[in-house]
């Protein structure tokens, strides 16, 4: 809980922090028969170093939380392989601590208990009161929350990260050598295999809280103890217990039970654990692409597989078909990262479930060999699936920790049972013959599996190209930019998992195949740790990358079994270091110097840009008049969008207090208002992100309080954030193409993947609208840069072209100008303008340039406290002397919103 309150990452290597010191106190003490407490102070010194040296090496490089996290994972193998080899291995750990204890209700309480009793609860009440009333507890409390802030006031976040992994590793120490001193033994890794249950206490108790974690920790323990008493017959009782426990509390509370209950809206993030290179393509054939591969290559790899399974044959044939298998698997790991930005921790067992699932149905229930073979991947699916379900309501390093626990259940108590294995024995399967194909043969076998790798590699590179990727990717890195945008992310964030699902039970079923018998224990959780590790080592989002290294580790593994030990030392401390230098790993090294000497290059249109743009069929606009003539000569003008006594309360503030207001078609009215007074929440809660209290928003003649923010933005509202609406590490053109996701695109398969002729024309009238609006806005430069390296004023400028481009009937513009220079706000002004007279568009304005507000708009609304103050045209409201004392105070000379003010 201490290292992830400071730097949002989950700790694998705790455990091994403990069991490292445990083995250098043994080392001390009872090999060179030293005092005990000389050994127990080295071993604390020995932690706090090791913690210190992890944090400096993994972290400060901006990578995402997911390479610090896999490092710590690497550096959990290597502890653990020198404790085997090098630091004798199991042996005795005896206490120090003798006495007769203490007797209460009739059971004794040794003295090494009473110890290990009063050490948690001094370190416990440091923890506690340290945070609270130290100088660098406070400060330990405030760099996580706001980096560039602690900079400001002279605090170090690299120090104060290093601070609190040297603390972690101290306490992990302790409990190293008082686990060891209480079972009279140490092994290797001895710490390491209730981890699960430490990270499922923690995020019970919110994972901020300490008195909440301690909580938490006694309400999973004394679930695992009850299991045990009453249902241990069961094998994996235990494991399931705290999974359903888990899973509960955090779908039904996701901040977990003994915290307060946060809201907020969240922008320019989300919980993302990734941070990646561009990865989306252009969909017009022939255009530049972050791809480094080209088209013929899958077709060249055919060609090769099928060189290569003709000249191998035998027992090499079998070996080698593990390679593309394993490919495969960690594509799918890949896949899951960097489309949603969520982290499999137990993709073993969705690979188990592939490989029972195609034996099962072939076994079990005779299905012919191809329905048998299919059976594992629709598993496999289905499972990934349900857990993408719950990714609605759980995400981040919580989703990881509860699929960890998945993974855990699936091999404990699931693949265990008669059902699946047959209580042990396992599940024979045997290959069939397909036509003139008899795959019994190992080298045909071979070919079969290469075939499938390849068929999944086309199968990935063409989803970098579709607008199905394009709304996954808008989701992984902004979740709110991307509802706004008309971005559905319940459907794409459950398909997203289910791809990934399928990709694990196609190598799953392809290995009950390969194997010819599948048994629980070799779909280990250590098994989807491997995955990981290979995955961020080969580079997120790298499908060369992580296929390289993945091809790699397993020839190693398959060839070198007798220096096996060596190898994975090697590769672990490997990971560990190109982890804390490159955090998107080998394949991210290498995608980003291509990147780099293609950004070097001007990219040269063909040419279809701008010309193609006229050809494309213009959504029509609404054909509501500006006023109705009655009758008697009255006018009425329609309304487009109302408010109707909406009120918002955050506890006990009220943010909105009974505001009403009405845009007219063709107006442009704008918002004004000191700080705080109310008019952001005003725009979420007309968007759909904070939800009313009391009242009702109307849009085009219905109530749409019910409605969510991406089906409001499909009905033709639009928006643009106060802090920014984009996706940063994609290029402007992609956040183009992203931000007209919901424009033409249906619910069927091949709208999402553009699979029909007529999906894969407006996709490339999408590519080429990206152009054109990138030109308009005098952004063709970074056409093919990412977003996040732009200049703060280009990125607003582009974000109202993403918000135009989604083709609106009222945008609502939240401080455009805000940031920018007086060249910039004027071209804000006339953006307005055009906005209005030449594609018919409503405004709906928030700015502080109150002069900039009185040129464009038609009428303006006045907000204090939440209240509306006044309405009316520009020149009589900004003349109210209540507007002006609102904004500058009594007494202010009343020239507001004239050349001073602008």
């Amino acid at each position: 809980m201490l290292v992830h309150s400071v730097s949002r990452v989950l700790n694998f290597a705790q455990g091994a922090f403990g069991t490292l010191a445990a083995f250098v106190a043994a080392s001390i003490a009872i090999g060179h028969d030293l005092p005990w407490p000389l050994a127990v102070v080295a071993a604390v010194v020995v932690g706090a170093a090791v913690g210190a040296a992890t944090a400096w090496v993994l972290l400060g490089r901006d990578g995402g939380i997911l390479p610090p996290l896999v490092g710590t994972v690497g550096l959990l193998s290597a502890i653990t392989l020198v404790e085997a080899r090098w630091l004798g291995g199991t042996r005795d750990f005896p206490t120090p601590v003798h006495g007769r204890g203490v007797e209460l209700a009739g059971v004794v309480i040794t003295p090494t208990r009473i110890l290990v009793v009063a050490v948690a609860a001094a370190a416990g009440l440091v923890l506690w009161l340290a945070p609270q009333r130290t100088r660098i507890g406070l400060a330990v409390r405030a760099g996580p929350d706001n980096r560039a802030g602690a900079r400001i006031v002279g605090l170090d976040p690299r120090r104060l990260e290093v601070a609190a992994w040297s603390a972690a590793g101290v306490l992990g120490a302790l409990a190293g050598v008082l686990s060891g001193w209480m079972t009279q033994t140490i092994t290797p890794g001895f710490l390491t295999g209730v981890l699960p249950q430490a990270f499922a206490g923690a995020m019970l108790g919110g994972m901020v809280s300490l008195p909440g974690a301690i909580l938490g920790g006694l309400v999973i323990g004394v679930a695992e103890s009850l299991t045990r008493l009453y249902w241990g017959d069961a094998p994996g009782s235990p494991e399931l217990v705290v999974f359903l426990v888990l899973g509960t509390v955090l779908l039904l509370r996701p901040e977990g039970l003994f915290t307060r209950a946060r809201r907020g809206l969240a922008v320019e993030g989300s919980e993302s654990l990734v941070r990646l290179l561009p990865m989306l393509g252009d969909p017009r054939p022939g255009r530049a692409s972050t791809t480094v591969a080209s088209p013929a290559t899958p077709l060249l790899a055919l060609v090769a597989a099928v060189v290569l399974a003709g000249a191998v044959a035998g027992p090499d044939a079998f070996r080698l078909s593990a390679v593309p298998l394993h490919a495969v698997l960690a594509l799918s790991v890949n896949f899951l990262a960097s489309a949603t930005g969520q982290l499999s921790l137990g993709h073993a067992g969705l690979f188990g479930l592939g490989a029972f699932g195609a034996a099962i149905a072939t076994t079990s229930w005779g299905l012919p060999p191809l329905l048998g073979f299919a059976a594992g991947p629709v598993l496999a699916g289905g499972a990934a699936a349900v857990l993408g379900a719950a990714a609605l309501r759980v995400r981040g390093l919580y989703l990881a920790v509860l699929k960890l626990a998945f993974g855990v259940v699936l091999q404990a108590f699931v693949f265990p049972t008669e059902a699946f294995s047959q209580g042990g024995a396992g599940l024979t399967v045997a290959r069939p013959e397909l036509g003139p194909f008899d795959l019994a043969d190992d080298g045909t076998f071979l070919a079969a599996c290469l075939m499938l790798a390849i068929l999944v590699w086309v199968v990935l590179r063409r989803l970098e190209r579709v607008p199905l990727l394009r709304g996954m990717v808008a989701i992984r890195e902004n979740q709110t930019a991307a509802a706004a945008r008309g971005i559905d992310a319940t459907r794409l964030g459950i398909v997203g998992f289910a791809i990934s699902g399928v990709l694990a039970g196609l190598a799953g079923a392809t290995f009950a195949f390969r194997q010819g018998i599948v048994v629980a224990s070799v779909f280990p959780v250590q098994l989807s740790l491997t995955l990981v590790i290979w995955v961020v080592l080969g580079g997120l989002g790298s499908r060369w990358g992580v296929v390289a290294v993945t091809a790699a580790f397993t020839l190693v593994d398959l060839y070198a079994s007798g220096s096996n030990q060596l190898v994975t030392l090697v590769a672990a401390l490997g990971v560990v270091l190109m982890i804390g230098r490159y955090p998107l790993g080998a394949g991210g090294a290498l995608r980003s110097l291509v990147e780099r000497r293609r950004g070097s290059r001007p990219v040269v249109a063909d040419g279809g840009g701008v010309a193609a743009v006229s050809d494309a069929p213009v959504p029509a606009r609404p054909s509501a008049p500006v006023a109705v003539r009655l009758p008697d000569d009255t006018l009425v003008r329609p309304v487009l969008l109302a408010a109707r006594e909406i009120t918002v309360r955050f506890g006990g503030n009220v943010a909105i207090d009974s505001l009403s207001f009405d845009v007219h078609p063709g107006e442009v009215v704008g918002i004004l208002g000191p700080n705080g007074a109310g008019k952001t929440t005003t725009f979420n809660v007309v968007s759909g992100f904070v939800p009313l209290s009391r009242g009702e928003v109307w849009f085009r003649g219905r109530a749409v309080s019910a409605l969510s923010p991406s089906e409001r933005a499909r009905a033709g509202l639009g928006r643009s954030f106060q802090q920014g609406g984009l996706w940063l590490s994609e290029t402007a053109h992609s956040n183009l193409l992203m931000a007209q996701y919901a424009s033409g695109t249906g619910v069927s398969f091949g709208d999402v993947v553009s699979v029909a002729p007529v999906q894969a024309r407006i996709d490339r009238r999408r590519a080429a609208v990206a152009d054109e609006v990138l030109e308009v806005l005098g952004l063709g430069y970074a056409a093919r840069r990412p977003v996040g390296t732009l200049p703060y004023g280009h990125r607003k400028i582009l974000e109202i072209g993403c918000a135009v481009a989604t083709r609106p009937v009222v945008i609502l513009l939240d401080e455009p100008a805000a940031g920018l220079h007086g060249a910039q706000s004027e071209w804000v002004a006339q953006a307005i303008t055009a906005l209005r007279r030449e594609l018919g568009i409503t405004v709906v304005v928030i700015e502080h340039d109150v002069a900039l507000v009185r040129e464009v708009s038609d009428r303006i609304y006045v907000l204090d406290f939440g209240r509306l103050l006044t309405e009316g045209r520009p020149d009589e409201v900004l003349a109210l002397p209540e507007v002006i004392e609102a904004y500058l105070g009594q007494g202010a000379e009343p020239r507001l919103g004239g050349a001073v003010a602008r």
